[in-house]
């Protein structure tokens, strides 16, 4: 039995492009990826390291950058993440997958360990630690079978399921699957915590973690908790961006447009859209 974990990354990004090759912390030799690669090999229960990547040539810098300094990579489908992740795990012989991403230099690897453990033993198709609303954003794994995931990627046909590689597993068909939700402790509760790396004001709230806690092969998700109770300053820094949302067809989409609108006070925006979507719909009714 192999456990296989692969980080998803490329250089492409809408908000922030080429953040996973960012100093971190600032002015060090070390980058994003690489925090997330050294705090991964922290794991007793992670057997292989691969970075999935693209076939784009924009990620080429990436590929060189792994290359130079021994990290395994795969390249596959850009717009097929799920398609990336099954060949992937093929090609290196996994049987069960830890699936991370690039963007996330605060990954936890006690908690990844923990995971696959509850995987193991409950004998789940798919554990989650994403799934849980208790944990902080950017402290987030999952571990999925080879089974399974293969099944997802002959199943799969909706965009959202193929981009983001497991929705058919725990949205789409959660009764075809075994799966498994890890909750966090009092000690490692923070929701309201943002420590993945999506803009610029996330990359300074980055910054200002590694900074204050030191050594990275040493905290941990409790750390980081502890942290912002003491500082809660810390939590202005990114405070207004917003989490992206996995939608599954176009009213969640709208409905999350609507409510992103009203968290930005852009109330006449919302109050437009919403009539306009009334409208079509209404439009659409057949006719007594």
């Amino acid at each position: 039995m192999k456990i296989g974990a692969i980080i998803q990354a490329r250089m492409a990004s809408c908000r922030l492009p080429g953040k996973i090759l960012l100093p971190l912390p600032h002015g060090g030799s070390a980058t994003v990826l690489d925090q997330v690669i050294l705090r991964v090999s922290k794991s007793k229960r992670v057997d292989e390291i691969v970075v999935a990547t693209t076939d784009n040539p924009s990620d080429e810098p990436l590929v060189r950058f792994c290359e130079g300094r021994g990290i395994q990579v795969f390249r596959g489908s850009e717009s097929n993440v799920l398609s990336r992740f099954v060949f992937c795990a093929q090609k290196f012989g996994m049987d069960h997958i830890v699936r991370l991403t690039g963007d996330n230099p605060c990954v936890d690897w006690q908690l990844i360990d923990e995971l696959v453990e509850t995987h193991l033993n409950e004998k789940n198709d798919y554990s989650s630690i994403v799934l849980s609303s208790s944990f902080p954003h950017g402290i987030s794994a999952e571990v999925i079978t080879h089974t399974a995931l293969a099944d997802a990627n002959e199943r799969a046909t909706q965009p959202y399921e193929i981009e983001h590689v497991t929705p058919f597993i725990y949205k789409t068909c959660p009764g075809d699957f075994r799966i498994g939700v890890i909750q966090a402790d009092p000690a490692r509760t923070g929701p309201h915590i943002r420590v993945t790396l999506d803009t610029p004001e996330d990359y300074l709230l980055l910054r200002a973690v590694f900074d204050l806690l030191g050594d990275p092969l040493t905290f941990l998700t409790a750390d980081i908790v502890r942290l912002f109770t003491e500082k809660p300053w810390l939590l202005e820094i990114n405070g207004r961006v917003q989490q992206k949302t996995v939608c599954r067809n176009l009213e969640e989409e709208l409905a999350e447009a609507l409510r992103l609108l009203k968290a930005q006070d852009l109330n006449l925006a919302a109050e437009y859209l919403r009539d306009h979507v009334r409208q079509e719909y209404c439009a659409q009714e057949p006719m007594e």
